[in-house]
């Protein structure tokens, strides 16, 4: 069994019932459950749980995945790998160390609702060259999310501009005062090392513009 010493596994949750049976789906690995009644962001709730988080890993799942110990150990053992994030399911169930945090910034809290973070932290990655891996490899309950879509998707438009094969960015990243420590210099595998699931392995083919109140230059 890993040190639980090093790691904290987070459900964060506005429907408390359905998490517990996440909580029994992972065990013996111990798990807390995270209120998020009352946010109206899905990139503020995830930025408070790691901002809460009292290791340097950080593992989140969601309140309908329901995966197994040793999916666990295999999203802890990728991030020893050294994947700058890795997810079993599509932002749903995985992790990452808080460095990552450090070097590319909190989820982006414009996004109201909860929809288009993961993207915009897909293309952040990109950006930042760092390697991601992303697969839908857990057993997850089918049911409607329950977070709205429409306010994000206006956002999404407002920060990045698609064009394929180009995306160009066209709002920086808002920074954040929250408080999770100092850097630890954890390296990370280069982006060219991703493993995305479909449809998410099409950003491998993006070249991004940066225009963030800089010169222009472009990650490929």
């Amino acid at each position: 069994m890993i040190d639980p010493k090093n790691y904290t596994v987070i459900i964060p949750t506005n429907r408390p019932e359905l998490a517990k049976k996440t909580t029994e789906s992972i065990k013996p690995f111990h798990s807390f459950i995270f209120n998020g009644t009352g946010y109206t962001s899905y990139s503020k709730l995830i930025n408070d749980v790691i901002i809460s988080c009292p290791t340097e890993l950080v593992i989140i799942c969601h309140d309908k995945g329901r995966p197994t110990p040793k999916d666990v150990e295999t999203v802890i053992s990728l991030i020893e790998e050294g994947y700058g994030m890795v997810w079993l399911h599509p932002f749903g169930f995985g992790g990452f160390y808080k460095d990552l945090i450090r070097k590319i910034g909190f989820y982006d809290e414009r996004f109201v609702d909860g929809n288009y973070e993961d993207c915009d932290m897909l293309l952040r990655l990109k950006e930042n060259n760092i390697g991601i891996y992303e697969q839908s490899a857990v057993e997850w309950v089918q049911m409607r999310s329950s977070w709205g879509a429409k306010k994000s998707a206006e956002f999404m438009g407002k920060k990045w501009k698609s064009t394929p094969p180009t995306i160009e960015r066209l709002l920086p990243d808002d920074n954040y005062s929250y408080n999770v420590g100092k850097n630890t210099g954890r390296k990370f595998l280069p982006y060219n090392k991703s493993i995305l699931s479909q449809p998410n392995n099409a950003f491998n083919q993006f070249i991004i513009i940066k225009n963030n109140l800089s010169p222009k230059d472009t990650v490929i």
